[in-house]
């Protein structure tokens, strides 16, 4: 009798274990469970040890395969092999890096606004929009996740004539030439999320995250031709003011696959800046000059701004 029941124990242990689902990982290690649910970025299963159950997880990109019994299938997407068994291969992750350049429009919505009306001529106002250049790097810790570089360029510019007075007694007013170069380069760490939408993986949502070194460049030039006696004489103002701080930007961007190693979409992101010491430096063609360095400005200058882009990104 004690023999037929160690045989029942021993088959009914047997069959458990033959009925339990199966996770193979990259490593070619084999876990005896059961799956629960399967995502897009992990499988839960449950494991019984000392009849305790155990919740578990693991990421896809650590499963090589599995195999499910047929009264724990959720839906139709698997198939039965030979052996009575319902198996599915996981796909390999196809890429590991990314590049992604972006070009658009920068709108910097607070530039200026903080500075008194007399200190800021209204031209000026024409700098608060530039052509800008992003470019990011990010090697793929997963399908969903990557860390990298990202690099941004934004110039804006104007060029225009004003007048000038030249004598207040009487007065008499000569017309000044302008010319006006803005440069802002933001460059830091960056972590990119990414998701996939739709079956076909034909169409992707990135975010991305980044914090870093923002430089500040203002380059001005004023020519004036002065009148004296019977000839004119060109006088030029040449003005430098630098400045460096802290910047961070988010992003998100919307693409399409138009080939399997190549994205096309629209994306939109936020720079964040402050710049509150500044290097300038003056000189005239008179031989005049004067310089200042790191001067703490009475109110920040507000860096931040909006970007608008097209976005062509390549995977590896």
């Amino acid at each position: 009798m004690r023999k037929i029941i160690v045989c029942l124990l021993l088959l009914v242990y047997f069959i458990t274990v033959k009925a339990q689902d199966k996770i193979i990982t990259t490593k070619h290690d084999t876990i005896s469970c059961k799956i629960i649910t399967i995502s897009t970025s992990c499988i839960f299963y449950e494991q019984t040890e000392a009849d305790k159950v155990t919740g578990k997880s693991i990421s896809i990109d650590e499963v090589e395969g599995y195999t499910r019994q047929p009264k724990t299938l959720a839906n139709n997407q698997y198939y039965a092999d030979n052996y009575g068994y319902i198996s599915k291969r996981m796909h390999p992750r196809k890429h590991f890096w990314t590049f992604n350049l972006a070009l658009g429009n920068s709108y910097m919505h607070e530039l200026f606004e903080n500075l008194e009306v007399a200190e800021i001529d209204d031209y000026y106002l024409q700098l608060k929009q530039g052509i800008h250049l992003n470019a990011n790097a990010h090697y793929l810790l997963s399908d969903y996740i990557g860390l990298g570089l990202q690099y941004s360029f934004l110039n804006t510019r104007l060029s225009t004539s004003i007048l000038q007075e030249l004598e207040s007694t009487y007065p008499v007013y000569v017309s000044a030439n302008v010319n006006v170069r803005q440069y802002i380069n933001f460059v830091g760490p960056s972590v990119l999320f990414q998701q996939y939408l739709g079956q076909k993986h034909k169409l992707k949502l990135t975010e991305n995250l980044a914090t870093g070194f923002l430089a500040y460049r203002f380059e001005q030039q004023k020519t004036v031709d002065i009148p004296s006696n019977s000839y004119f004489y060109t006088n030029t103002d040449n003005a430098l003011t630098t400045g460096k701080t802290i910047g961070a930007t988010m992003g998100l961007t919307a693409e399409y696959f138009i080939r399997p190693n190549l994205s096309v979409g629209v994306g939109g992101s936020f720079l964040y800046g402050k710049l509150t010491k500044v290097t300038w430096e003056y000189k005239n063609s008179n031989g005049d000059s004067e310089e200042e360095t790191h001067e703490e400005m009475d109110e920040p200058l507000n860096l931040s701004r909006f970007d608008y882009s097209v976005v062509l990104r390549f995977h590896f």
